[in-house]
């Protein structure tokens, strides 16, 4: 049977031979290769998985009353409530809730919740984050003992191209019955979770955002969402999003809203999130979008699922988005299941038949 190769085949089969590309390294080659087969996959698509919160498994009846450590230590059942909305979750013990429309309590509901009123800027939800928290009555000359942050985070659908230029967005709006107003809110992505499972306190995650509100100018409006967006460039194939407060409370901007007098639960800087967004803007000049490939894979739960377009033995080969090789083997069959536990993580598989990207999550 004769089929024509694809470029990025072509390229492999030419650093087989060692004639072609005598100074290009095989990990260096299989990491090029990786980016190609990348790009074509994300070339117009959203990379942040339910990011207006609209896909939910249920509606929310009540404020979350734990975060990630009850989670994982097995104390938890299910008031984690972001996780209604997947793949969303709390990172931390802090308690960040998601507020629908068809909320069963007042208390989680849109547009009327516990913290103020707002419609979803798009469909009927939002996830809802402490972003500051003082109690006080003299606020300005007492600051804040215990640093209590709420974050939300969740995988993306695929991981950025090391390189490539990407547009972050989302839209926020101030929780209006809440007494504080704060600057640098953000969205950070990197490898892998980033978890506090090893504390009941909700520790403030040290991350690098990707995109911030303007230092120096608190985000105030209760009446409107606010669209806030930036383009960066990622240094590693980064695939889990996180949003929240990064900085230190000594170095925000801080301004009352109000000065009645307000119960303790609402003496707080609390934040409405709305359309989440990460898109693919434009890639390095000397990647070239791939050809799709004729591979499918499917990756769960320690199975991997490989279907080639042809029965026969065709040796295939796994790597991670380092060109690393992680395992070897024969395609004996036209679908060939294999057991195969992989850490979290970008993968690709090359064989005859092309090279073909998957997820490990």
């Amino acid at each position: 049977m004769n089929r024509r190769f694809t470029d990025e085949e072509l390229l492999l089969r030419s650093a087989y031979d060692s004639k072609p590309f005598p100074n290009i390294g095989m990990k260096q080659l299989l990491v090029f290769i990786f980016l190609l087969v990348l790009s074509f996959s994300q070339n117009g698509q959203e990379l942040v998985q339910n990011g207006s919160f609209e896909n939910i498994s249920a509606c929310p009846n009540q404020l979350s009353s734990s975060g990630y450590y009850s989670f994982v230590s097995g104390n938890d059942t299910l008031h984690d409530f972001m996780r209604l909305a997947d793949p969303w979750y709390c990172p931390t013990s802090g308690t960040s809730d998601l507020f629908n429309a068809c909320a069963t309590s007042i208390l989680v509901g849109v547009p009327l919740n516990m913290f103020g009123s707002a419609e979803a800027s798009e469909g009927d939800g939002y996830a809802s984050i402490i972003c500051y928290h003082n109690t006080a009555d003299d606020w300005e000359n007492n600051p804040i003992v215990f640093d209590y942050l709420e974050y939300i985070q969740a995988p993306l659908s695929d991981a950025l191209i090391p390189g490539a230029t990407y547009k972050a967005s989302f839209k926020i709006r101030r929780a209006s019955f809440c007494r504080y107003a704060i600057d640098q809110l953000g969205m950070a992505v990197h490898e892998g979770p980033i978890v506090a499972d090893d504390s009941i306190y909700s520790n403030r995650l040290e991350l690098n955002p990707v995109l911030l509100t303007p230092p120096n100018q608190v985000v105030s409006n209760s009446a409107d969402w606010q669209l806030f967006e930036s383009e960066f460039i990622p240094s590693a194939p980064v695939d889990h999003i996180t949003i929240g407060r990064f900085e230190k409370p000594v170095n925000l901007e801080i301004e009352e809203m109000t000065t009645e007098i307000i119960s303790m639960v609402l003496r707080r800087a609390v934040y409405y999130f709305d359309e989440i967004s990460i898109e693919l803007i434009s890639i390095p000049s000397n990647i070239v979008l791939a050809e799709e490939p004729n591979l499918e894979v499917i990756y769960s739960q320690g199975c991997l699922l490989i279907t080639s377009p042809e029965r026969g033995s065709s040796p295939f080969s796994i790597y991670d988005a380092y060109g690393k090789l992680v395992h070897r083997g024969l395609l004996n069959a036209h679908s060939e299941r294999i057991d195969l536990q992989l850490p979290r993580g970008a993968y690709f598989v090359e064989s005859e038949w092309g090279v073909q990207r998957f997820m490990a999550f």
